[in-house]
């Protein structure tokens, strides 16, 4: 059995896995810290732009069960559409 010629430094090893733990948690909260400054900027400061941005499927009343099924629907028929599939004939 042949011994290694490279004894490994474990820890430097652990060093730079520490080093790259850091960044990626960095990373991460400066994302998340953007998200929730813009979520903000929209639900304060712009809070009509948030607010009027929705879909109106009917002007009744549906659960949000049933409103799936109407908007999977609804995508199934616009892509056989542009299929040229027969469903919507």
């Amino acid at each position: 059995m042949a011994e290694p010629s490279i004894l490994k430094d474990h820890q430097s090893e652990a060093q730079i896995y520490i080093e790259r733990v850091s960044i990626g948690a960095l990373v991460v909260v400066v994302l998340f810290g953007l998200l929730l400054a813009r979520v903000g900027y929209l639900q304060f400061v712009r809070y009509d732009a948030f607010v009027t941005r929705s879909i109106s499927v009917s002007p009744m009343t549906f659960p949000h069960f049933m409103m799936r099924v109407l908007i999977a629907e609804q995508l199934y028929r616009a892509w056989s559409i542009n299929r040229m599939h027969p469903y919507h004939k």
